[in-house]
């Protein structure tokens, strides 16, 4: 069976003109364009020491349909589908926006009051976006070294002003992240069937013998999940050179916070884990600032992350539950534009706080919590990216990025280039090179447990 938190709703996101996960190009598109895609690609571990699936190929057959946000289209969406052959926890169906808009009055006269349904990103924080953390929005982690931002889902109301815009957020639905998929066996075991899923410990030493574990996902109603108020609002005020904004949220976690509890089956000589979900709500206060030109964009981001109440587990004194410490965060961020289609990122990320501990019959203060907050707690990232037909007589695409952590112990290198052949085809690639320390309970991250999942995937794309 799979996770509540991957079954309830299997949503996420790519880009249609230059996919953040596949790195496509695709021929330029007008406004009001609405065109699908079709894409074909191999994705290879190539890391020796590579053992989370017994494959290390894998081939996929995907459709993106995007419409640009600036078209005069009711509807508005960024949607990605994929098929992996033979493989298939590695399929997903994944929606970055899907929603109505609907303007109140002459959208070529300049901003104007809208009013969005459905499921939509916007600039909450400059901090969230640029290191995909998950915590105002919910990212699509299907594969955890590339996570990808999705909209919250619900109510929108955007009022422009002069020199300044609001935004209004209102929900009574939560759709949380998408992880990887898992599978579980009858006999209680997880399954090798993706490589983006470490799966826990498959025995556990006890009395001086090793015994197997056994685990059982505890389903709750799926209402009690889906069915959770949401409400946010950000104010920005802005010129031609410059910004402020203030943001706040009251809203579920975007990470389901996970319930254990244990026993030892003497009968059977197996430990049996049961394990449930539930819902954890906070409120996420953030600022911004930006000076910016033609060349360069400089700003500095950051929030505040406060756990409000607990999560609800029901008969909680025999759960082995987390419980969630205030965090801070901050980035400071530069980009500039160094020469025609190129581009130069720079930013760095710093988060105090934030622990997550248990509490229970099964707590351990020396050992981590099976539930993480955040991706890392410190990074600094530099990113060069090209745009146009130079040294090549076809459009082109290429980023390189460089992250690494000195705090998580965490290096990672990854490509990502396309080349239009006409306006119709393209081909793409991408390669991932990660390096890493292992996790400790001071060492906790979402990138280590990939140390040996070096990669390189290449494609070809049609649009229609």
């Amino acid at each position: 069976m799979r996770s509540l938190f991957f079954a309830l709703i299997i949503l996420g996101s790519t880009s249609f003109v230059f996919a953040q996960s596949k790195g496509i190009v695709t021929a330029s598109a007008s406004k009001d364009s609405f065109l699908p895609q079709m894409r074909l690609w191999n994705d290879s571990f190539i890391s020796g020491d590579y053992e989370a699936t017994a494959a290390k190929n894998f081939g996929f057959l995907g459709a993106s349909l995007v419409t640009p946000k600036e078209s005069t289209w009711l509807v508005k969406m960024d949607i990605d589908t994929a098929f992996a052959f033979n493989a298939p926890l590695l399929s997903y169906l994944n929606f970055k926006d899907t929603y109505f808009d609907v303007a109140f009055g002459d959208i070529s006269a300049g901003p104007v009051p809208r009013l969005q349904v459905g499921r939509k990103r916007s600039d909450w924080s400059q901090a969230d976006q640029r290191w995909n953390l998950g915590v105002w929005e919910p990212v699509f982690k299907w594969n955890p070294l590339t996570p990808e931002r999705q909209g919250l889902t619900g109510l929108f109301l955007l009022l422009p002003f002069e020199n300044a815009d609001l935004e209004l957020m209102g929900s009574p639905f939560y759709l949380p992240t998408q992880g990887p998929n898992f599978q579980v066996s009858e006999n209680g075991e997880f399954e090798k069937g993706s490589p983006y899923f470490i799966p826990p410990a498959e025995s556990v030493h006890i009395f001086s013998q090793t015994s197997k574990v056994e685990y059982n996902l505890e389903k709750p109603n799926e209402s009690q999940v889906v069915l959770q108020r949401s409400y946010a609002t950000r104010l920005r005020v802005k010129t031609d050179s410059f910004f402020i904004q203030a943001s706040y949220a009251f809203k579920p976690m975007n990470e389901l916070p996970l319930a254990y509890n244990g026993l030892l089956d003497i009968a059977r000589d197996r430990g049996v884990v049961d394990i449930l979900t539930s819902v954890q709500y906070h409120e996420v206060t953030g600022a911004d600032i930006e000076w910016h030109s033609k060349t360069f964009k400089l700003g500095v981001s950051g929030f505040r992350d406060k756990p409000f109440g607990k999560a609800d587990f029901p008969n909680e004194e025999k759960w082995t539950r987390p419980v969630y410490k205030e965090a801070f965060a901050t980035s400071p961020y530069f980009d500039l534009n160094f020469a025609p289609g190129w581009v130069a990122k720079a930013q760095y990320l710093f988060i105090t706080g934030g622990e997550v501990e248990e509490v229970g019959p099964l707590a351990n203060p020396q050992r981590a919590s099976i539930t993480r907050r955040y991706p890392f707690s410190q990074a600094q990232s530099l990113e060069v990216e090209y745009q146009g037909r130079q040294y090549l007589r076809r459009p082109w695409q290429s980023s390189l990025n460089y992250t690494v952590s000195t705090k998580n112990q965490f290096d990672m290198l990854r490509w990502r280039g396309s080349v239009q052949l006409n306006r119709m085809w393209n081909i793409f690639s991408e390669t991932l090179v990660v390096r890493a320390q292992t996790l400790t309970k001071e060492n906790q991250n979402d990138i280590s447990q990939f140390e040996n999942h070096d990669r390189l995937l290449a494609g070809v794309a049609y649009v229609f």
